[in-house]
């Protein structure tokens, strides 16, 4: 009797596929597609990780060991050489979140790729996925059923949707275990964006926060990015901590946000699953699995640094205009150190209708959504604000050519809106990481020092630019209107206690003082800073 399973460990890109010593290969080729990044190498051989959640993560062959003797053999999909130059990353570097890998669905044509999913800092769903509850907007059940290890396929599964338009129930797997969740009221024309995975596993749970739909071409050739928890350990009681008592920022920003699903069983009975863990410890945690196969894997969690920032459809007053949107996110920030001269980076895929006036301060561009983003400054004329989106020539040039743009709504009629665009917009470039041709899907917002080359905050996860996503002020600033259901991941430099730097750096030859300093963390933002204005191309949307 054979038992395949691939176990994700701390979120981490290094995929370990276990077969025990008695096992076959099936033959039916279901599983061609899963990856191991860790092989032997001329034999002994180590590889510092670390993952996107503050996790340190050492990979050891032990002494004398044998893998083929544990019954334990790493398929390989690239050659020896390949293989070796994606392992020669710098060593004890903290990233903090990932991107997508690049496949192109294994097409010949773009194999080509395979070098850029450098497992430093990229990492695909297949990789992630173990026994999730899921919140997306866009969602192909088969596709999906078919990330999951071939073991994995029946366990049970909660998918919070939106509009039935955007699903994909059919399947030719079985199906009885998923349960479906549709969201409560969205106003029309308005959507469920959120992308958002919840892991629970036997004695810990995860959280990851991501910005790709749950559809097959949304995690081929396109930009994505994916923040992923540390393990958090289960309580040794049952009885759930009451969230006024719970001290994790982080936990309270997730139960508040699911809790807001609705008074139904299934809503209480996941805040409930969540409340069962802490989110606060830090401990050591070694894989009992991982030991089958003679390594350790050793797993120092530290406390969670990182907000929430969900929007919920709505018009809130009083207390709860802080708790959503743009509010909620003005409020963090103006409890962040203050800085000086930064550029604030608005990095995104679709862009919603602003008015003749959106990017004056009388609009809500130019007015309380940077007034927002600029909060934690000195002064708002010290704040410089860029955006940064695909041109006609980046679509068309792109490894998906024009099919690639139907990812990137942008209305013609609202280009007039938009006419900021050709002083303030920069092209979509991101060589470092070789994905210039790889259309962003991404969305980022992010607060750059360029003096010191470091970035004072950053965002990741589903918000676009907005009014919809991010909500906005009514009647003289007492009411917060919100449209889409949405969730992103502040960093923040103070709350981690750490220099943020782009990750490019720390692969190049750009001196920074600490650049090997280990307090720093690097952020695998994709595009390239400076950035290539359009008006330096010539080039307009």
């Amino acid at each position: 009797m054979s038992s395949k399973r691939t176990h994700s460990v701390g979120g981490s890109s290094a995929t370990v596929i276990v077969v025990d010593s008695d096992s076959e290969d099936n033959g039916n080729g279901e599983d061609k597609d899963a990856q191991s990044d860790i092989a032997g190498i001329n034999g002994e051989f180590t590889i510092p990780k670390h993952d996107s959640s503050q996790a340190s993560i050492r990979i050891t062959k032990n002494n004398g060991s044998n893998s083929s003797a544990a019954g334990w053999s790493p398929k390989l999909h690239c050659t020896k050489k390949a293989l070796i130059r994606r392992l020669k990353a710098p060593t004890d570097v903290n990233v903090l979140f990932k991107l997508s890998f690049l496949n192109g669905n294994r097409s010949k044509e773009f194999r080509h790729l395979a070098h850029w999913n450098n497992p430093m800092y990229t990492t695909s769903l297949r990789c992630l996925l173990a026994q999730p509850g899921l919140v997306a907007s866009m969602i192909d059940l088969d596709w999906l059923l078919h990330q999951y290890p071939i073991d994995y396929r029946a366990l049970p599964l909660t998918i919070f949707f939106g509009s039935e338009d955007n699903i994909s129930r059919a399947s030719h797997l079985k199906t009885s275990h998923v349960k479906w969740v549709q969201a409560p009221y969205i106003p029309a024309f308005r959507t469920h964006h959120t992308k958002m995975i919840l892991l629970f596993f036997r004695e810990e749970m995860q959280v990851v926060v991501h910005t790709g739909n749950l559809i097959s071409h949304d995690w081929h050739l396109k930009t994505q990015g994916l923040w992923i928890s540390p393990m958090f350990p289960r309580l040794k009681t049952e009885e759930p901590i009451q969230m006024k008592q719970n001290p994790s920022p982080f936990c309270q920003d997730l139960c508040e946000y699911l809790s807001a699903y609705g008074n139904i069983t299934v809503v209480h009975s996941l805040v409930k699953q969540v409340a069962l863990h802490n989110f606060s410890s830090t401990q050591t945690y070694r894989s009992s699995l991982v030991a089958r196969i003679s390594r350790s894997f050793h797993i120092t969690m530290q406390k969670v640094s990182v907000r929430l920032v969900c929007s919920v459809p709505g018009r809130h007053r009083g207390k709860f205009i802080s708790k959503w949107g743009h509010m909620k996110l003005r409020w963090l920030l103006e409890r962040t150190t203050i800085y000086s001269e930064a550029e604030v980076v608005c990095q995104f895929s679709s862009i919603g209708k602003m008015g003749a006036t959106g990017r004056t301060e009388r609009g809500w561009l130019g007015g309380e959504f940077l007034t927002t983003l600029s909060s934690g400054c000195r002064e708002n004329k010290d704040v410089r604000f860029k955006f940064c989106y695909p041109t006609v020539q980046n679509v068309r040039e792109s490894f998906e050519g024009y099919f690639g743009g139907s990812s990137l709504p942008h209305s013609v009629k609202y280009k007039s809106d938009h006419s900021f665009f050709s002083r303030e917009a920069a092209l979509w470039k991101a060589t470092w990481c070789g994905r210039s041709h790889a259309l962003p899907h991404i969305k980022t917002f992010s607060c750059w020092l360029p003096r010191s080359r470091s970035i004072a905050w950053m965002m990741l996860g589903s918000h676009n630019l907005s009014k919809a996503a991010w909500g906005q002020l009514q009647k003289s600033g007492s009411q917060l209107y919100i449209m889409n259901f949405e969730v992103s991941i502040l960093l923040t430099s103070e709350a981690l206690g750490a220099t943020l730097r782009p990750l490019a750096d720390k692969l190049s030859s750009v001196s920074v003082v600490d650049k090997d300093d280990l307090r720093t963390q690097w952020l695998p933002i994709p595009y390239d800073f400076p950035l290539t204005p359009y008006s330096a191309s010539g080039i307009n949307i």
